[in-house]
């Protein structure tokens, strides 16, 4: 096929771009998602946007939708959607593809992520790929055999709700003690407030990690416990899903090797020997092209798979 709109529907923002089959990124730009307008009216100006773009490219012939949310193996349904209730029960797939009479594949945000790093970043050529984004949760997404790993509706991947300290803090999903509760950024910013008020990191991620890079010995106790937890989670997925290759996403990423390399040796103390031979940690590298070069290779495989 030629070229696809591909769209990263978020909170805030919708981010778009025209992308080849080479990974080719033209014509970016986003528009406010303004999720309290309802589904249908964001599906509007999603198609308004992409009839926009073909008509000024006439390569275009599909539409890839990566979007917040959890999204059926029909890659079209959202089957919940917490912070844009609209797309909540709503055939994504389906609406957009009458609105603009193109094949439409729609993906879960962080799968989307995952699969953009396995085609043109950090993770390029993994076989198996775990990748966590750390943002006010954990997002998830697993790749095996080099194909994304979906469980048995579309929803696998929700490492942020495994159960990390039993009897732990509650999470806002129900459970006690999950994951995310720890080893989110938003978990070390919190841990940030445990900081005396005059610190220059009380409530402040980016000035924790200058604090520490500095050698700031109460920072550096902040982090370690943080990077604790999480590699402490990171085990067991090792564990179970034997990766060659672990991500890290989300705004933390930023801090690259220094995050990564930290995480890599706690994971060796928590992991079995056996189980890390090979394996890498690194940061995303894509940053926000993940999700819209994902969707759009997804949406590519997809056409050149026999019906």
């Amino acid at each position: 096929m030629g070229s696809v709109v591909a769209l990263d529907v978020g909170g805030t923002d919708v981010k778009y771009a025209v992308v080849d089959s080479s990974g080719a990124l033209s014509q970016e730009g986003s528009f406010p998602t303004r999720a309290h307008e309802g589904g249908e009216a964001l599906v509007r100006r999603m198609a308004e946007r992409v009839n926009e773009l073909r008509a000024q490219d006439a390569s275009i012939r599909g539409v890839a939708v990566s979007t917040a949310g959890q999204v059926l193996l029909d890659h079209a349904t959202v089957s919940f959607a917490s912070n844009i209730p609209g797309l909540s029960g709503l055939n994504l797939g389906e609406a957009l593809g009458e609105a603009t009479g193109l094949r439409c594949h729609v993906e879960n945000d962080v799968n989307a992520a995952a699969l953009g790093e396995q085609w043109l970043g950090a993770g390029r050529g993994a076989r198996a790929l775990i990748m966590l984004t750390l943002g006010t949760g954990v997002g998830g997404a697993a790749i095996m055999d080099g194909r994304l790993f979906t469980g048995a509706r579309g929803s696998a991947g929700e490492f942020g709700h495994m159960t990390l300290y039993p009897g732990g803090d509650p999470c806002p999903c129900g459970q006690i003690g999950c994951f995310e509760r720890y080893a989110s950024a938003g978990a070390l910013e919190r841990a940030t407030h445990a900081l005396p008020d005059t610190h220059p990191a009380h409530g402040n991620l980016r000035a924790l990690f200058d604090a520490c890079r500095a050698g700031d010995a109460d920072a550096l106790r902040v982090l370690d416990h943080w990077v604790d937890d999480l590699a402490r989670g990171l085990a067991n997925l090792v564990h179970g899903f034997n990766p060659d290759v672990i991500l890290l996403g989300g705004g933390v990423s930023a801090q690259g090797a220094y995050l990564s390399e930290r995480v890599y040796a706690r994971l060796t103390a928590r992991a079995l020997p056996s189980f890390m031979e090979g394996v890498r940690v690194e940061t995303a590298a894509l940053h926000n092209s993940a999700g819209l070069l994902g969707a759009a290779r997804a949406l590519f495989e997809k056409e050149r798979m026999p019906s």
